[in-house]
Formats: structure tokens, sequence, C-alpha cells
């Protein structure tokens, strides 16, 4: 498995199992809980797995760029 951060602002973590064609595998929330899911399909297929910004070992530098969904900027 090689594991890593995506070098943009803040930082975005990510996993990738190689071993075919790709599948990428998340939710908005961590990659932990995937785990046993991207092991199985890592005998098939090449899985990558994240954690969004502001999970876990992701980073949001701003939280202030969060927009709620009428788009108006939290404050």
């Amino acid at each position: 498995m090689i594991e890593g951060t995506l070098s943009v602002t803040g930082g975005i973590y990510y996993a990738v199992r190689d071993s075919g064609p790709l599948v990428v595998v998340g939710a908005p929330m961590n990659a932990g809980p995937f785990t046993p899911l991207a092991q199985l399909l890592t005998a098939d297929y090449t899985v990558v797995t994240t954690d969004p910004r502001g999970h876990l070992r992701s980073v949001l530098d701003d939280p202030l760029q969060i927009r709620p969904r009428g788009g108006e900027r939290r404050n």
C-alpha cells in the first residue's frame, strides 16, 4: 500500500492499494471504515481511498471555505 498527502492547500490524505483497474472508494467521511472493503477489492483492482478535507488525516485550513447549500459563506 502507498500512502501520502496530496500537495494542495492543507493537504488531502490518500492510500493506494495496487493490482488492477482503478476503483475509488469513499464517502464524506474518513477512509478507515472502507479498509476491509479496499483490502478485498485489491485482489482484482487498484483501490484508492481518501480522507476528505477536515476528516482524520486531511486538514481543513479555513473552515470558512465551507459553504452551506444556499451558497453563502459561513461566518
